[in-house]
């Protein structure tokens, strides 16, 4: 199972989140961004005949509670839904519309499974920085330069604007005022990709103190779902033994 890539992708979504507090593991934040930097790109010749920005929108529902669970519900544009969960044993990522899903043992922390799921299972998240609990700390690390832009507003929310450079990506962050500063939008362009795609995201219905139900981070297994690997642990066929010759002895 692979998700596909977006050249320019419009993100509207609600976030619900519950912090215990305690201490977490993995610190591959760069891992994050690296691989971010793969996100939306067309490979081959479709890539040459793109010569304007296309643009997807969908719309995520993200509900997490540390120090090991994470739900998201997403809404394409064209109308399918996709449903990526950790239940704090394993990962699973399903495919409703083609009723299929894919399964791989999670790693104990929201913080190394965010990892896992983008640079070794190739996945796509890219706001998974932001849910990290080191995004205070090494967001300033990967910034080479972060400038005040103005105070401005967004949805009718009075809001301060942000903007980063790095080496390999760029970001602007819209974060409200007042006593709950939280993210209202985000804006992260990759430079070092072909064509410099960009995500834009508004986030909404932020919910810190949210109250989950036994079943949220239950894995409900649809009728007739069909389970298949993710795209990584496919073995290409110039990978796969070859037979041995009459006479021949593979070790």
């Amino acid at each position: 199972m692979r998700r596909g890539g977006d050249p320019h992708m419009t993100q509207t979504g609600s976030v619900e989140g519950a912090d215990d507090g305690g201490d977490s593991q993995g610190d591959d934040i760069q891992a994050l961004i690296d691989v971010g930097e793969d996100e939306g790109i067309i490979e081959g010749e479709e890539g040459e005949l793109i010569q304007s920005i296309i643009e997807f929108g969908e719309t995520r529902r993200i509900s997490l509670a540390r120090p090991d669970r994470l739900r998201i519900d997403e809404v394409a544009s064209d109308g399918a839904s996709d449903l990526a969960l950790f239940d704090g044993k394993q990962i699973t990522v399903l495919s409703a519309d083609d009723n299929v899903y894919a399964q791989a043992p999670q790693p104990p922390s929201i913080e190394d499974a965010l990892v896992y799921f983008v640079r070794d299972l190739h996945m796509r998240m890219p706001l998974a920085l932001l849910l990290s609990t080191h995004v205070s700390t090494e967001l300033p690390i990967l910034a080479k330069e972060v400038d005040y832009v103005e105070s401005t507003q967004i949805r009718g929310q009075a809001a301060h604007h942000l903007a980063g450079r790095g080496d390999s990506v760029d970001f602007q962050i819209w974060i409200a005022e007042g006593t709950k500063p939280l993210p209202l939008r985000i804006v992260i362009t990759y430079k070092l990709a072909p064509a410099q795609p960009t995500f834009a995201a508004d986030i909404s219905d932020w919910n810190i103190g949210p109250s989950f139900s036994g079943k949220t981070f239950q894995f409900s297994l649809p009728k007739d779902a069909r389970k298949i690997p993710f795209a990584v642990q496919l073995v290409p066929p110039d990978a796969a033994p070859q037979p041995a010759a009459a006479g021949e002895v593979k070790p």
